[in-house]
This record gives C-alpha cells, structure tokens and sequence, in this order.
C-alpha cells in the first residue's frame, strides 16, 4: 500500500513537472522577440489647485508642509505694472495657509520676519526651514523654522547662516539640511561656492562642508538614497562696465555630494544634463526610489529676448537616475504651467509648484499639482492565463495531499515520506523567497555584489549543522527545535525560544508576501493591498488542506521556475545590449558593480568584518533555530536522507545566488544603455518585477511572475505552517497533553488559518512603510530576535556546566545589549544575530562559573 502511494505520489509530481516545462516550452516558442516597453508614455499628470490669494502671483516664495497645512509665503512681484512699463518690484511677508484636506488658501495675521524672496524653504516633520534670501535691499542670513499649530504659524529662530547668501539652493537628506552656492551680494561678479549643513535634530550650529567645484546661482538641489545632488545653475561674470551679469549659456554641469558622516563627504560629478537648466522649481521632485525630475528651468538661450515677446520658458522635464548616472527625457510640461524660480514640494509621489514665474517680470499665482502615474504594464490575456493557472495548479496539490493528513504527524513533519532530494529543494526555496528573488537582483543593481559573502556562509555552516545539530534533533524525535531547549534547560526556556521564533516569523510574513504584491503592482496597476489579499488567501488555503507535503512539492516546482526565470532575464538583457555578455561584464567592472569586498572595518558599514560575521551567524540562526528550515530535514526517513538534503541545499545556494546578484548587474547594463525604458519605480525593489513585465516574452514573463508568487506564498506557508506547528506543539500540546490527535489536527489547521490572515495583514501595515531595501531589513530582522535564540542552542550543545538559571542570564544580557546597540550606537544592523549569539553563549557559560547551580541529566544532550 505505501510502495503504491509512493509511485502515485511520484507520477503526480513528474506530470506537474513535465506539465510545466512544456507549457513555458509553448510559451517561449510562440511570443520569443515580442517586447512591449513604452518609451514615449508620459511619467506625470499635471492639475491644479486654487490659485494663491495674491492675483498678480509671486516669484521666489517660501513654503512647505506641516501638519497636513500647506504654507506658502514671501516673493517677489510687480504689482503695478511689468518691468518694461517702468514697474516697481516689491517683496512681500504675507504668509498664506491651505488645509490640504479642503483645499482653500487662508490669508494669516501672522507675518514672515521680514519681506523675502530668492532664499532656500524645505519641508521636515518638525516644520517648514526658511534660509537666507533677500529683499531686493540686503542679503539675510535668518534661519528660521515655521510650524504650524492651532490655526496659526508659529516662528521659531534656527542658527543663522555662516554668511548672508539668496539665490541658492537646498535640500534635506535625512535629518541633514544642505545649502549650496548662491551669492552674498546683490551686485555679486561671482557666485558663492560654499556649501553648508545643519543637523535639523539637534540644529545647533552650521558646519562648512567641502566647497563646491564652481559657484553658481539658481541651480536645482536634489535628494535620492541619502546623497546630495546639484544641477545645473548659472555661473557670474563682470560686463565690460564691472556690473554683474550672467555667463550663457548656462550650466549643464551636475554633481553628487555623498555624506560619509554629518560632517564628511565628497563631491563627485555625474553625467551632464541633456541641456542646460536653471531657477527650475526646486528641490528637484523625487519620483519614486528611482529617478530625480527636472520639471523645465531657463537654459539661457532666451537671456537677451525682448520682454514683451518673450514666448515663455521651457517645458523639458529631464528624468535622472542616480544608480545608473543616465538622463532621459519625460516628456514636457503644459506650455501654460511651465514656471521657474517656484518652491516645488514633494509627498508621496505628489508635488506641488507655488506660484512662480511665467515670464520675465510675469507672475502666476496658480498652484500646479504634479503627480507621478504608474505606467501599468498590459499584463495581457496569455499572461493572465499562465498566471491563473499556475497559481490554481498550487491549490490542486495542496487538495492532492489534503487525503493523507490523517494526525499531526503527517501534517507537520509528512510521516517522514519526503526524499531527500525534495527536501533539500524545499529548504533551498524557503530561503530563497520573493525575498531574494526580488531584492537581491535590486540590491546588486544599486550597489554591488558585497552581499554576496552573506549567502556564502551556508558552505561553512552546512557542515556544522549536519555534525552537531542534525544528530540532536534526529535522535531526540522532536517535532520542534525548541522541544530540546526544555529537555536541555526548563520549560521556561522551551517556551521563550519558541516565542522569538513565532515573532521573527511574524515580521518575515509581511515581507514575503509584500515583495511580490509589490512587483504585481508594478506590472499590472492593481491595488498593492488587493494583491496582498489574494496571494495570502491562497497560500494559507493550500497550506490548511495539504500540510508540510503541499509545503514542500510546490517548493520543488517553484524552485524550477525560479531558476529558468533569472537565465531567462539575463538571456534577455544580453540579447538587447550592443556587445552582449562581454559589454555587461566590462561595464559592471567599470562601475563597481562586482565589487565584493569593502576593505572598511568599520562596524558602521559594509566591510569585510561585517559581512563574515554576518554570514556566519546569520546562517548559523536560519540553519540551527528556524522551525520553518528545521522541521524540512525532520521530514526524510533518516539521518543519513537529511544530511543529503542539507548538502543539496548548500550546494545549489551558492551558484543560484550568484545568478540572483547577476541579474541585478545585468539590469543595471540594460538599463544604462536604454534609459527610458525605466519608469520611476515608488520602490527600488521592484526593478526586476519592472523588466519582467516591460522587456521579457509574453507568456515568459506571466509564467515568472507566476513564479514569484509562488516563491511568496511558499515563504508565506513555511512561516504559518513553521508557527503552528510551534504553537500546537510547544504550547498547546506541552499544556494539554491528553486530548485525541484528531482534535491537535484540528487546532493545527485552525492556526494555520488564523496566521495566514496575521501574515496577511502585517504585509498590508508594512506595504505603507519606506523601507529602501527590504532584504536589508529582513537580515537585520534575523539577527535581531534569532541571535539571543541561536545563543540559547550553542549554551545547550557546547557547555555542560550550564543550567536553566545560567540561560536566563544569557537571555538577559543578550536582549539588553541587542537594545543598546539597536537604539544607542551605529552598528550595521547585519551585526545583530552576531552580537546576541555570542553575547548569550558567553554570558551564560561565565554565569556557570559564577553561579553554581547543577544542570538537568545532560545523556545525549551536549557534545
């Protein structure tokens, strides 16, 4: 009867297999060379809200946002009559105010400190910056920041600038303010090449960073992925009298200021703008992770055109994206809204431009409201089709094996029917996930491959694993890891192991399910949360119905997938690229993309020191204290099947990773070469999502964002499954003993339920967070609640001295120092599993020595 149910089980799974590669065969054959990227679609939609209260409209104004209140204030005009009919021009200190609910500017009592145009207004959470600029009399140095409370603005003084300075330009990065060029006098013959910071936190004093490498007046201030950006601009010159006037034509020049800390940094030039610009709305409007938009400006072409003919400015919108230096052109503002020396503020994907100049001496007190569209891809009918039935083919196995969950024995660990090689699969794809599918790709792609040596790790620690953990665990006949932390030290310790596991695996939920609902997203326009929704239904439906099995075989058949999508996209890029494969390698190598190593030992950073800690120890944590990995290699028949499964697993992680960080390089060569084929993205992560949608075959491309579903909801059911298997086994199991197996059944399927909405919901609360790297974030989520965890198995394996009460110390001094060093230092985040391993393993064996306190009977407990 079993050998029968075996040779079913094994056709059914080579059928599904044999199934699938036919299908993307079919597909591949009947769509191969059809691409469907849109160059030419607009990336902005431009509206409008009610005009300011001034009807002549107002140059050079101050303004931002504060608690949901737009502020505006300042500039500069001719009320009477324009400069040619001899007008006056006058600066102002009105101060108007829009609830951004309602709409409706209000004129306020309150009155700016002085009238002022031409100075540097950014918006913080804890209020509008206003710096320097002038009153057509004198220059100011005034700094001051407005907030808005209780109907009225309140101004408070900031520290004044090193020197009086107008015309510059500005940005925030982080907490950080930057101020650069400009000009100290009104009749300046040379523009200000200095460069200043204010720490907006602690806004104590200005600091004098590295000067720019020429001065310049009216350029476009920029901030994207914690760097400074400088655009264009205009340099001074004295005329044949020694007055002042401006050089033409104006500047195409553009440069990036990385912080290295608040007061280190350095200028490093960029590719030039297409063409030259200056005085456009500034900062420049982030759209998106990705790119920096230039929305018009002057290119002093037009500098000595009549006044009264002047046929307005122009309406280029210059796309830039700082990962790959490349320009491209976004189409073109509106002729009536192209408008220069206006604030422009940013939110969510929104910007709004106040006011401004429409011409020499003409102003307009319109508000233009910018919004960056998604560009949804036409995900198409055969696409759909794939997709559908994918994702359906994954409900079908779970009621497949739905027949054969008969006890929790079954449910949980499969009745030890798995083989090894599926095993080592399943393992394989549990850690690998939309997480690494998805975000590795998108981290090489903006960096480089130095997180290559994290994944590396698994070869050191593979070994580790099948010499010392694997006998335990096997021998010990748990179906948990943290039944052994019980037997080992107490109870208490059993059930606090569990817990950190259940908590981490909370956070992993939400991010697994959220990278690929954000990569549909992407590609097809439907709702972020929709997607959530959809792909949390189905993974916890198959999950409830099949167990571990369905778990594991569709772990299997995304594993293929997977592999043949990411060979797929780089034969897509190399296809595409002038050189092929030899162009994106000499590229990558010119822009250090491949670099792996970072020579720092900083604990701050990237270096070297950090990633082999982290690569130790965060594999050490995933390996040797994760139910969801765990709990595979419990699935086989025996020791000797499991320790095939580990090795299976080690040794297809390595080449696939480099596949995965590949593709990121090679993405990154594409997209150099065809600039404005990328959209701006609202996430970094969802660059590979965006070239499987926009460059891959149809058909291909539906069958591969099949495939990262499939990783999520496989993810998605390892961790509710993983977490109910601890909570019936290591809670409600460990507590009520005596009830009939059919009822722990139930219970299991009932939690597996009740998690997948949990999951579910948590990706939906984390879909609202800026996150740049979510893959980043999950690693320091690991080290976070797995360090003190995998602290707790070294104290029970490697010591003999220890105790229960020696363990709780170790816990103690663990989470503590986890906390000083996530809330009081700077330390790379990938430190953490490092940090609470050895600090509980250390602790706890010199509490040994210290507290004297026999253990429990150790036979077979400890090396």
């Amino acid at each position: 009867m079993n050998l029968n149910l075996k040779r079913s089980k094994s056709l059914f799974v080579l059928k599904l297999l044999l199934a699938g590669i036919i299908l993307a065969g079919i597909i591949v054959l009947s769509s191969l060379g059809e691409l469907r990227a849109d160059e030419n679609s607009p990336i902005l939609r431009w509206g409008e809200m009610e005009p300011i209260p001034n009807q002549t409209g107002l140059a050079g104004m101050v303004a931002g946002i504060h608690n949901d209140q737009l502020i505006a204030g300042g500039g500069a005009n001719f009320p009477t009559a324009p400069p040619w009919q001899d007008g006056t021009k006058v600066w102002h200190d009105q101060i108007y105010a829009m609830d951004l609910k309602q709409g409706t500017w209000r004129t306020l009592k309150q009155k700016l400190p002085s009238a002022v145009a031409y100075g540097v207004s950014v918006s913080h959470p804890d209020g509008i910056i206003v710096c320097g600029g002038d009153d057509g009399k004198q220059i100011f140095s005034d700094v001051y920041r407005l907030t808005y409370q209780n109907d009225r603005v309140k101004i408070d003084s900031l520290p004044p600038l090193p020197a009086p300075c107008t015309q510059m330009s500005g940005a925030i990065v982080g907490d950080l303010l930057y101020i650069a060029g400009g000009m100290n006098q009104l009749d300046a013959t040379q523009a200000s090449d200095k460069f200043w910071s204010l720490n907006l936190k602690t806004a104590e004093h200005w600091t004098e960073l590295p000067p720019l490498p020429t001065g310049r007046i009216q350029a476009i201030a920029g901030s994207q992925g914690g760097s400074f950006f400088l655009f264009g601009g205009i340099h001074l010159k004295a005329d044949t009298a020694g007055k002042s006037t401006r050089v033409t034509p104006y500047l195409k020049e553009a440069w990036k200021y990385a912080p290295r800390s608040a007061t280190t940094g350095n200028w490093r030039r960029i590719s030039e703008l297409p063409n030259a610009a200056a005085a456009a709305p500034s900062p420049a409007f982030p759209a998106g992770q990705t790119h920096l938009l230039i929305l018009g400006g002057v290119d002093g072409s037009l500098f000595d055109a009549d006044q009264v003919t002047h046929p307005g400015f122009p309406g280029r919108i210059l796309s830039y994206n700082p990962v790959t230096d490349r320009w491209a052109e976004a189409g073109t503002i509106p002729t009536e809204d192209a408008r220069v020396t206006a604030p422009c503020i940013a939110s969510g994907g929104r910007g709004i431009i106040v006011s401004g100049e429409s011409r020499p001496g003409i102003r307009s007190p319109r508000v233009m409201d910018v919004t960056l569209l998604r560009e949804d891809q036409s995900f198409g009918i055969l696409n759909w089709s794939v997709l559908i039935v994918y994702l359906l083919g994954l409900v079908i196995i779970g009621f497949y094996f739905a027949r054969r969950e008969s006890s929790t024995n079954d449910f949980f660990l499969a009745g030890g029917r798995v083989p090894w090689w599926a095993a080592g699969l399943s393992i394989f794809a549990t850690m690998l996930s939309a997480i690494t599918y998805l975000a590795i790709p998108a981290r090489s792609y903006s960096t480089n491959w130095i997180f290559f040596v994290v994944n590396c790790g698994i070869l050191a620690i593979a070994p580790v694993i099948i010499v010392v953990y694997l006998p335990f665990f096997r021998r010990l006949q748990v179906t948990t890891a943290y039944e052994y932390l019980e037997k080992r030290f107490s109870l208490g310790i059993r059930l606090i192991g569990s817990l950190s596991f259940i908590i981490f695996q909370f956070g992993r939920m939400g991010i697994v399910v959220l990278l690929p609902a954000l990569a549909l997203s992407a590609v097809t326009g439907i709702n972020v949360y929709v997607c959530i929704v959809v792909m949390g239904t189905l993974s916890t439906l198959y999950t409830v119905l099949g167990g571990i099995e369905a778990v594991i075989w569709t772990d299997v058949l995304q594993t293929f997938v997977l592999l043949g999508g990411a060979l797929a996209a780089i034969a897509t890029v190399i296809l595409q690229v002038d050189g092929g494969l030899g162009t994106i390698w000499e590229s990558a190598q010119e822009n250090g993309k491949l670099q792996l190593i970072n020579p720092s030992w900083s604990l701050a950073s990237d270096g070297i020191l950090v990633m082999v800690l982290a690569a130790i120890f965060n594999n050490l944590v995933s390996y040797s204290t994760d139910q969801a990995v765990i709990q595979r290699y419990l699935t086989t028949k025996d020791e000797q099947a499991s320790r095939r499964a580990i090795w299976t697993n080690a040794l297809l992680a390595i080449p696939a990773s480099a596949l995965f960080f590949f593709v990121g390089t090679a993405l990154f060569v594409f997209y150099q070469s065809h600039p404005a084929s990328l959209h701006p993205l609202e996430k970094t992560d969802q660059i590979f999502a965006w070239f499987i949608a926009s460059e891959m075959p149809p058909g291909l491309s539906g069958l591969v964002i099949a495939g990262i579903f499939a990783a999520a909801m496989s993810s998605l059911d390892s961790s509710i499954h993983s977490v109910s298997t601890a909570i019936t086994t290591d809670f409600i199991r460990r507590f009520r003993p005596n009830l009939e197996e059919h009822h722990f059944l139930n219970i299991a399927r009932a939690l597996t339920l009740i998690l997948g909405i949990v999951g579910t919901i948590t990706a939906t609360v984390m879909a609202g967070q800026d996150i740049q790297s979510l893959w980043t974030f999950f690693l320091g989520l690991i080290g976070l609640f797995g360090g003190t965890l995998c602290g707790l198995f070294l104290l029970g394996i490697f010591t003999r001295r220890t105790a229960a009460i020696h363990a709780w110390i170790g816990i103690v001094f663990s989470i503590a120092a986890l906390a000083v060093a996530r809330f009081g230092f700077n330390l790379n985040s990938l430190l953490f599993a490092a940090l609470g391993a050895t600090t509980c393993l250390f602790t706890g064996w010199l509490a040994a020595i210290i507290v004297r306190q026999p253990p429990k009977n150790l036979d077979g407990l400890t090396r």
